[in-house]
């Protein structure tokens, strides 16, 4: 893969052999991850729409855009920002303000979460528009939550400063279902149809950063 120089790039998502990341605190662009991978810049959203937190499913990339408190959930079709995209699936003030750390999506729900707690459901209409109910608080979750995924049945979060990785059941997500705990700063989460795989930061050493040599990438069989 080419190595070259990304302006502030902030999130990245795979689908179906293209690379997708967001950049300069307002734009996205695709490469295709075979070969050179050369950079197509997909859509600008503004200056200062800090646009993150990509997720790929229903044949689209969805991200959550912000702007000042406004918090907008966009989506674009996974194969371009083509005409007419990228749309608005949501925005309200529901999840305005909130400091978002994590967007999934599946085809009846999008959920989000919050850094300082919460896990936020948003029933979808169709794969690009939200329902009339707006983002509802499902479960309170503790300050730290982030690194946000799903699968078929199960929503999961790392929570950085309780050091577990924690789960709710879907669709409702009704209540926190602990997975394992004693890790060193957990910061993300993925999961296939085998194992879950999680990312910690380390130890923290007291000074705003972590032990050299604690960090870790680990898996959890499912």
């Amino acid at each position: 893969m080419k190595q070259g120089l990304v302006a502030f790039a902030s999130s990245l998502a795979v689908d179906q052999g293209t690379l997708w990341l967001t950049t300069n605190y307002r734009t996205l662009h695709t490469c295709a991850v075979a070969g050179a991978c050369t950079l197509a810049q997909q859509t600008d959203l503004g200056a200062n729409t800090y646009p993150a937190h990509l997720w790929v499913a229903n044949g689209r990339v969805y991200w959550i855009s912000e702007m000042g408190t406004s918090r907008r959930i966009q989506v674009c079709l996974s194969g371009g920002c083509t005409a007419g995209y990228p749309k608005m699936v949501f925005q309200g003030a529901s999840l305005d303000g909130l400091a978002i750390s994590g967007l999934v999506v599946n085809a009846t729900d999008a959920y989000v979460t919050s850094y300082t707690g919460g896990v936020y459901r948003i029933p979808l209409t169709d794969s690009e528009t939200a329902g009339a109910s707006g983002a509802v608080q499902t479960v309170g979750t503790g300050y730290g939550t982030g690194g946000l995924d799903l699968d078929a049945t199960t929503l999961r979060w790392a929570n950085v400063m309780s050091g577990a990785l924690e789960s709710c059941m879907l669709p409702g997500c009704a209540a926190v279902v602990p997975v394992m705990a004693g890790l060193a700063s957990p910061s993300g989460v993925r999961s296939n149809a085998a194992f879950i795989y999680g990312i910690a930061r380390g130890t923290p050493n007291g000074a705003g950063g972590y032990v050299a040599g604690t960090a870790s990438i680990w898996r959890l069989p499912r």
